[in-house]
């Protein structure tokens, strides 16, 4: 039992939530965010799976800690969707931008990637902040979105407010990113390998894990 009252969810039961259609293009891929394959005992080393399966469990778990004391509402979420629609980014199943060569791919999906993870980054700095919305900025420019900088200012304003809410130390966040880069390590190792186990998948999947509230 927690400190909180409310008793901790197993790992796994973070797949049984209440699906819900968020600003994350990788959240809203044909609703099929909860058939990601576990890495897969097909492949040729199993040192290297098996170091590969305890990674990403131990990434599953700390993502489940960190969202269970989240304070995260609906109602933060609805709100960044919203204006961050209103940046004009299209968006696209996230099997579009991994299978899409283009500039422009790869600028949409940098956009959504920083969005999402700024669910974990209360620990920011001013200047991390700053540095955030002006790489936003510039890579909405390079998709010839000349947007006032007052609508990507309250993305960042609602960003700020979930990140406060969702309540993830500076200590949790280097360990999502330590957990990150064992997994994306071990996937590096495995020769031949067809297996498409992105950290980010999994993360960006289950943003809904953090909100706990109306």
């Amino acid at each position: 039992m927690s400190p909180t009252g409310r008793r901790r969810p197993m790992p796994l039961s973070i797949e049984n939530l209440e699906g819900r259609r968020l600003l994350s293009v990788a959240a809203n891929h044909d609703g099929h965010a909860d058939r990601m394959p576990h890495p897969s005992a097909e492949v040729v080393h199993n040192v290297e799976i098996d170091r590969l399966k305890h990674d990403f469990t131990k990434l599953r778990i700390d993502v489940v800690q960190v969202q269970f004391d989240s304070q995260v509402t609906k109602s933060e979420v609805y709100t960044l969707a919203q204006d961050f629609r209103a940046l004009g980014v299209p968006q696209k199943p996230v099997a579009y931008y991994v299978n899409s060569a283009s500039k422009a791919s790869l600028v949409r999906f940098d956009i959504v990637y920083r969005i999402d993870y700024g669910f974990i980054e209360s620990g920011f700095s001013a200047s991390q902040w700053a540095n955030k919305e002006d790489i936003i900025t510039a890579d909405l420019k390079k998709l010839g979105i000349d947007d006032p900088q007052s609508k990507v200012d309250q993305v960042i304003a609602d960003l700020k407010a979930i990140a406060q809410s969702a309540g993830v130390t500076v200590d949790e966040n280097l360990q999502y990113w330590t957990d990150e880069s064992a997994v994306l390590s071990d996937l590096r190792a495995l020769p031949n390998t067809h297996l498409r186990m992105d950290p980010f998948y999994y993360y960006s999947h289950h943003l809904r894990g953090f909100i706990h509230g109306q």
